[in-house]
């Protein structure tokens, strides 16, 4: 099944990749655009589109699905969300492509990948899909505890100004999560270039917060040295391997 998504994954990169100026160019009006084709996680049965628009008519941009993976809480092994991550394959398979290709255990411990996955040139998307109701509080909390340390150490050299400008972002982004994140909610988290962090939960878009050092922080927990998913990470390295083997985007 998993060898099955991930064709299904490359075949739907595929045309993206191989008409990457084209489509960065002259992308098609939404209203004209097929919806896209959904893929099952099969562990919470939530169900993803194989693409995600951002933007609307010239403007608009389709971040593809690379990958999929559950967040378990407690040695139970409790399933929190089903998770999904999402990425504008025709800017960023130049860079990704000389990092992929190699055996998934030397990927997942090299680090200059995780930065090449963490960059801010290209836009990138985690979409959740909640497998059980959360409190609002436990959400709030348990972004602020996986965000804040990675923000104090991304933060530790810079001056007081950037610090503060972090922790401010990160106080913003608490503050999203009011209410209870209900089974079946999606919420989603958009990093597009210029450190840009675009929130929507259950359908509701929240106020852009511009913070880099957030941006990387948020990602990181699912692409970085210490992944909440060890299998999700796996998933979407091997995601993204069959999907920049599958197209060639058109040279610059």
């Amino acid at each position: 099944m998993r060898h099955l998504l991930l064709a299904l994954l490359a075949a739907a990169l595929a045309p993206a990749l191989a008409s990457a100026q084209e489509a960065a160019a002259t992308p098609a009006p939404a209203a004209q655009q097929e919806a896209a084709p959904l893929v099952e996680e099969k562990a919470t049965d939530a169900m993803f589109p194989t693409w995600i628009q951002h933007g609307k008519g010239e403007k608009a941009v389709k971040h593809h699905l690379a990958g999929l993976g559950v967040r378990k809480k407690t040695i139970f092994r409790v399933k929190v969300y089903a998770f999904g991550f999402y990425f504008d394959a025709a800017t960023a398979a130049e860079k990704l492509r000389p990092m992929l290709g190699r055996k998934l255990k030397t990927m997942m411990k090299d680090r200059k990948l995780d930065e090449v996955l963490l960059d801010d040139s290209f836009g990138k998307t985690i979409r959740l899909v909640m497998a059980r109701t959360v409190d609002a509080e436990d959400m709030a909390e348990a972004f602020e505890d996986s965000l804040k340390s990675r923000i104090k150490k991304a933060t530790a050299k810079l001056d007081e100004t950037k610090q503060k400008a972090a922790n401010d972002a990160l106080a913003k982004f608490r503050g999203y999560f009011k209410d209870p994140a209900k089974e079946d909610q999606v919420l989603e988290f958009t990093w597009l270039p210029g450190g840009r962090l675009l929130t929507t939960i259950d359908g509701k878009p929240a106020p852009e917060i511009k913070n880099e050092h957030l941006c990387r922080a948020l990602f990181h927990v699912y692409l970085g040295d210490d992944p909440i998913s060890e299998d999700g990470k796996e998933n979407i390295l091997k995601g993204l391997d069959a999907a920049l083997k599958a197209g060639k985007p058109a040279s610059k």
